[in-house]
């Protein structure tokens, strides 16, 4: 690892750091929790063994992130920052071995922070920085993952190699789907070992094979239960059979584009464009690689990249499980922005111009993407849950003024209910009675307040009118008439 110094290049990532950290917090602190962080908040209330065991086998349940929100909610008690806060201190990690990544692998100053504003101004993950799921730690474990893996490659010292299987094992277990990032991860580390020590260091190469083989015993004991309860019961019906790029690669881009307006360009239009870009950058990098020296992390990072993809095809034609979906293929992030790193840095030893002007339009594009597109008020998966704070004030409000009698019973559209639930719970449990949760439509209602989207207004209209609308008239708050 370098020797830090307060260069300017230093204090541009210190800076451009601690502002993500802020608007994450601030983030974390002003938005609701959400109808999939209620989930995982009452799974965390269940003993260690049951988490760690899949007793309850649902897919809220990350287990490192749980068992982090357990401990948390132990010392700090219960509240959305609290049970927040593990998701957010992993950024810190996340961003600084981002920089790392950068200034161990790229010598030109502009592919170095392309590289880091590609990877740290994406508003849809980091999204997952400020709430309590397991994907953003996953992401931030498989960063130093990372950059241990290139640091074996560059010094051939057996620590690196031991903390990139570790790291890269804690990912998984933060979010099962890594085990597509770590079983790639593991041959490759394997390989490199058998290239570096050859014929006359058999027993360097069998310490090195010993240690990734005890750490994915390791990893295969400790989900063994959890994986086979998952499948026992269906919990991969959200992702996709179609194939590859139609159920992972677009959904990713479009979530990635976090809701933000380009041209009036359809979700098509725009991940059409995205891939096209990504594969322009990859293709230059490819034809001029040629002219660089030292290929040897190009072809890693390349090879890598493709192993995961590989291995993602080989888990759905031979073990019949589905391809992943946008939140749980976030992972491709920072192996795809490392390979264009590496393209860039083929394409600047034999056109330094082109390199740059790449650089710094990726740059461009990165910042005024995150400036357009990052809500400070709620996370974009789950932007129908941003007004829960509104709602429950407005009826809070109406109660007061009209002086009902409490409580009050309130019904709400299923989506909506847990988000609610939990902030009546800790907030209005002497003020509101939430009905049972439900799917139905229930006209006949004898609730004060009915919380729902717009498409149910016509059916409720009989004896419900609207007292607020939100989301540009998305969703309603209804009264009783």
């Amino acid at each position: 690892m370098r020797k830090f110094t307060l260069s300017s290049e230093n204090i541009f990532y210190i800076i451009l750091g601690a502002m993500l950290l802020f608007l994450i917090t601030r983030q974390a602190i002003v938005s609701p929790i959400t109808h999939d962080e209620v989930n995982t908040i009452d799974l965390s209330q269940r003993s260690v063994w049951d988490i760690v065991t899949y007793t309850d086998p649902v897919p809220n349940n990350h287990i490192l992130n749980t068992l982090l929100l357990k401990a948390g909610i132990a010392v700090f008690g219960d509240s959305p920052l609290t049970d927040r806060l593990f998701n957010i201190l992993f950024f810190i990690p996340f961003f600084i071995f981002a920089v790392l990544i950068s200034k161990l692998l790229f010598n030109e100053l502009w592919i170095r922070l392309a590289f880091v504003l590609m990877i740290s101004l994406q508003p849809y993950l980091l999204d997952f920085f400020g709430v309590t799921r397991g994907y953003g730690i996953s992401v931030a474990l498989e960063m130093v993952s990372l950059y241990y893996f290139f640091l074996r490659l560059k010094s051939s010292e057996f620590r690196p190699l031991v903390l990139s299987v570790i790291f890269a094992a804690l990912a998984v277990y933060a979010n099962f789907t890594l085990m597509n990032y770590f079983i790639p991860l593991v041959f490759l580390l394997a390989f490199h070992s058998v290239m570096l020590h050859g014929k006359t260091q058999k027993k360097l190469i069998q310490k090195d094979i010993f240690l990734l083989l005890a750490v994915s015993v390791a990893l295969v004991m400790l989900c063994y239960l959890p994986f086979t309860r998952m499948i026992g019961t269906n919990q991969f019906v959200y992702w996709g059979s179609t194939g590859f790029f139609t159920d992972t690669v677009k959904p990713l881009i479009i979530s990635l584009r976090s809701g933000t307006e380009y041209f009036g360009w359809s979700h098509e239009k725009v991940s059409g464009i995205v891939t096209d870009i990504v594969i322009l950058v990859f293709l230059s990098g490819l034809i001029l690689i040629r002219y660089q020296k030292e290929k040897k992390y190009f072809l890693y990072s390349g090879v890598l990249l493709l192993s995961v993809i590989v291995y993602n095809h080989l888990q759905f034609y031979v073990l019949d499980i589905p391809f992943l979906n946008a939140r749980t293929a976030l992972f491709f992030i920072p192996l795809v922005v490392l390979f264009m790193g590496f393209c860039l840095q083929a394409v600047w030893h034999k056109n330094m111009t082109l390199s740059l002007v790449m650089s710094m339009f990726l740059s461009i594009l990165a910042v005024q993407h995150f400036i357009r597109g990052f809500n400070v008020k709620s996370p974009y998966e789950w932007g129908y849950d941003e007004t829960t704070y509104d709602v429950l004030n407005e009826m809070n409000d109406i109660v007061n003024r009209e002086q009902i009698p409490k409580p009050v019973k309130v019904n709400c559209h299923w989506i909506f209910y847990p988000s609610l639930s939990y902030h009546i719970k800790y907030q209005y449990a002497d003020v509101f009675e939430l009905v049972p949760y439900h799917k139905d439509i229930q006209a006949e209602s004898d609730a004060r307040f009915y919380y729902t989207e717009a498409q149910e207004l016509e059916k409720l209209s009989a004896k419900f009118e609207p007292v607020k609308d939100y989301g540009w008239r998305s969703r309603f708050l209804l009264k009783s008439k």
